[in-house]
């Protein structure tokens, strides 16, 4: 490390699979250190060790924190602040992982932040509210992680929020529907998440969302009215345990280029109220939906350009080229696939 701290020139490190390392003396690391990647330290417990005075001190500079696959780990710091010029913070496959920081009210700098598969955190630092450089969020497969701090406060400026299989992930971070700059939301198997459509809504400038296994996934998300999402380019919905028999009963966005409906059990008919006004509509995938035999009346737009049909057996059948009750609907769309089969193969 010595050596290392009196080389001025060095800006990046990749520290990977070294079992010994327990903890960085970071006042020996590189001054004009500005990316450090980690991956694969089974022993590291803390990037600052015993030394809780100096941590950033020496790393003013950094600005890329990558960690990977360390299971020992259990605090990024112990001084509980990082490195004010951090830009971006990546943590993955961390499991015993308690502690990130005491509070981020020191980073504005931040763009980024990704955590993925750290099963022990429980809270994420004070002050995300405060980071107005905050573009993306990225949360997945953080099982016991509750709510947002802050009292679920995000920034203005948020762009893009992912929150995937969360399982005890409870409330979605208050007045998400005044992110006006948030373009891309998706919140996947966090089935313990509870909140009203009708009445939250969503940010009205997004360009793509994604609903999945949501405990108040229910008729009241239509019936809040997606068509008011004016932006919306791509949607992707997971319907589970949905009693929706014809879907949807209400306008989708005109602006819908990309649509994906999925594990809907009870579906059966797709209504041509909801299709009759995508006329931008390329690509549409429709996939576990059993019980699913037709489309819409009048079928789709000229512009549907791509259609993937998977697992949905009695809907497969009605599609037969030529023959099937259902082609005439689908015959000008130039890509049909049925369970990964073109329809304009020979059989």
């Amino acid at each position: 490390m010595a050596m290392m701290h009196n080389n001025t020139c060095v800006e990046y490190i990749h520290i990977c699979n070294c079992p010994s390392l327990t903890y960085f003396a970071v006042d020996q690391l590189p001054p004009m250190l500005k990316r450090l990647y980690i991956d694969g330290c089974n022993m590291l417990i803390s990037l600052d060790g015993d030394d809780v005075n100096n941590c950033g001190s020496c790393t003013s500079l950094l600005e890329d924190l990558t960690i990977m696959n360390c299971p020992s780990l259990k605090s990024l710091t112990l001084s509980r602040e990082l490195p004010t010029t951090l830009k971006y913070l990546y943590i993955g496959d961390c499991k015993n992982l308690e502690s990130i920081a005491k509070s981020f009210h020191h980073n504005s700098c931040l763009e980024d932040i990704y955590i993925s598969s750290c099963e022990n955190l429980k809270s994420l630092p004070m002050g995300i509210h405060n980071l107005s450089h905050l573009n993306r969020i990225y949360i997945s497969k953080c099982q016991n992680l509750v709510s947002f701090p802050d009292k679920g406060l995000l920034p203005a400026n948020l762009r893009l929020l992912w929150i995937l299989e969360c399982e005890k992930m409870q409330v979605l971070p208050n007045c998400i529907q005044n992110l006006t700059s948030l373009q891309e939301l998706r919140i996947k198997k966090c089935p313990s998440i509870n909140v009203s459509f009708s009445e939250v809504g969503f940010p009205t400038n997004l360009t793509s969302l994604c609903i999945d296994d949501m405990a108040s996934f229910n008729e009241a998300f239509f019936e809040w009215g997606l068509y008011k999402l004016t932006s919306l380019k791509k949607l992707d919905i997971f319907g589970h345990s949905s009693h929706l028999v014809s879907f949807p009963e209400m306008m989708l966005p005109a602006s819908l280029t990309n649509l994906a409906i999925n594990d809907f059990p009870n579906l059966k008919c797709l209504s041509s109220k909801g299709f009759q006004n995508l006329a931008s509509l390329q690509f549409l995938e429709i996939s576990n939906c059993e019980k699913l035999t037709s489309f819409p009346e009048d079928g789709f737009s000229p512009s549907l350009l791509r259609l993937y049909i998977r697992r949905c057996p009695l809907l497969g059948k009605r599609c037969k080229k030529d023959r099937g009750p259902e082609w005439f609907k689908i015959a000008h769309i130039p890509c049909v696939l049925i369970d990964s089969r073109s329809v304009y193969e020979p059989e």
